[in-house]
């Protein structure tokens, strides 16, 4: 399997991290949807309610309906964030 065929994974939650160890990796194929691998890691976390949760890599939203390929993460390891949203209006 070529680097471009397969993305590296993790998932980072309050709940915990998939896979459990923090700084390991799913090894992924490039054309999986990004949901398949949020929806493993939610249930192997026990996570029951995920309304309004959204998924981050390095500060920008990730759209979990995407390809790894997709999204441009082919041939990468790349760190999820999945979370409640914090952003927010107002004036700072």
């Amino acid at each position: 399997m070529s680097e471009e065929n397969h993305t590296e994974a993790e998932l980072q939650t309050t709940s915990g991290n998939y896979p459990e160890k923090g700084g390991e990796f799913d090894k992924l194929p490039s054309k999986q949807l990004i949901s398949e691998f949020v929806d493993k890691a939610v249930k192997k976390l026990k996570i029951t309610n995920t309304n309004g949760w959204i998924l981050t890599a390095a500060g920008k939203t990730v759209n979990p309906a995407q390809t790894w390929e997709q999204a441009g993460y082919a041939g990468a390891k790349v760190v999820l964030d999945y979370g409640p949203d914090h952003s927010g209006g107002g004036n700072a």
